[in-house]
């Protein structure tokens, strides 16, 4: 839908979906342009490109988030980010259930086997270790969509711990987003800092305190 707003050829050869940093600051540049009268329009094509890349695990949702920092308010997009990530890995975790069962054992039999040997550790906790898991790179997302059904995490758990678990590094994303306007086109776009990695790390343990709180308590019972 958003191609009927843009009557330039030049502006429609630039509608993809961003996969680095020139791409994103054409588009932004593009859409910036056009959001004030057709906000509607650009947030529901938003929406449905990043549910669409979740639910088929497709490449490129950092460099959405990182757009709707600089199109949109900070707080709507961090809420719309991590809504859109919850439900296209649901869709994803749906699918693999229903329909790809033996597809998606013969792609990540082993890694879920593996995975299997951590879950068991933390079946008591698995609303906690799901958050954990969204805000680390290991397993990858996708490797999570798929094969968590066929684990027996319940889909509640899996919906509330991604929405919880991708907040914050969609924070840094969308943060720097919000700052890219003052980036030279010289300029790079440092996401990983020694500050952002250490914040990560801190949620982690955060999270994670109420199950060292847990099983103290059940030792010393």
């Amino acid at each position: 839908c958003i191609n009927s707003l843009f009557l330039y050829r030049e502006d429609k050869d630039d509608l993809k979906f961003p996969r680095n940093l020139q791409d994103l600051r054409r588009l932004n540049a593009i859409l910036s342009v056009y959001i004030d009268q057709h906000f509607i329009n650009v947030y529901i094509t938003f929406v449905g490109t990043y549910i669409y890349l979740q639910s088929f695990s497709i490449p490129g949702s950092m460099w959405l988030s990182i757009l709707g920092g600089t199109l949109f308010n900070f707080w709507l997009t961090l809420f719309t980010v991590s809504l859109c990530s919850a439900i296209g890995s649901t869709i994803a975790y749906i699918m693999s259930a229903s329909l790809g069962s033996v597809a998606v054992m013969k792609l990540i039999g082993e890694r879920i086997q593996k995975w299997n040997q951590q879950l068991v550790q933390h079946k008591q906790h698995m609303f906690n270790y799901m958050i954990v898991l969204r805000i680390s790179p290991f397993p990858p997302n996708w490797v999570v969509n798929l094969g968590s059904s066929h684990l027996g995490v319940p889909i509640g758990v899996f919906f509330w711990g991604t929405f919880l678990g991708v907040a914050p590094p969609s924070f840094i994303h969308v943060q720097a987003g919000a700052a890219l306007d003052r980036l030279s086109s010289s300029d790079k776009l440092e996401l990983f800092t020694v500050t952002n990695v250490s914040c990560l790390i801190a949620v982690c343990i955060v999270a994670l305190i109420p199950v060292f709180i847990k099983k103290r308590f059940n030792n010393s019972a």
